[in-house]
């Protein structure tokens, strides 16, 4: 299978890409900027921005699923990831593909009661 996986460069991302290309499946690693060394080197890399449709249009022929782990890398208020899969979901309906996997790690700690009480009203309350 040919997995594009978007947000490659970030840990998330790195570690999806790592996961499906140690099932032998055929993995993109779409960066915004050059891997940072951290990649499996089985990847093939593209360069582009998630936020412009033709860099993933530019990108997704060929492949069968798409992966989205881009992640804001902040707790400042911002609209990343909801952009950035709003403009890939398209994309990928565009060139026909209906495999589409949206990832975070964000809020990964809901059922823990501090975070629920503490952490997340203090720190975390822009994340929705």
């Amino acid at each position: 299978m040919r997995v594009i996986v978007l947000g490659a460069n970030g840990q998330l991302g790195g570690e999806v890409v790592r996961h499906v290309a140690a099932r032998s499946h055929k993995v993109t690693a779409f960066v915004r900027q050059p891997p940072n060394g951290l990649l499996d080197q089985t990847a093939e890399i593209r360069l582009g921005d998630a936020r412009k449709r033709e860099d993933l249009i530019a990108a997704l022929p060929g492949q069968e699923v798409v992966v989205n782990a881009i992640g804001s890398g902040t707790l400042r208020k911002n609209e990343v990831e909801s952009s950035t899969t709003a403009v890939a979901v398209a994309a990928a309906r565009q060139v026909g593909i209906s495999r589409y996997i949206a990832m975070s790690a964000g809020m990964v700690a809901l059922d823990w009661p501090l975070f629920n009480y503490l952490l997340r009203p203090l720190i975390f309350r822009n994340i929705g």
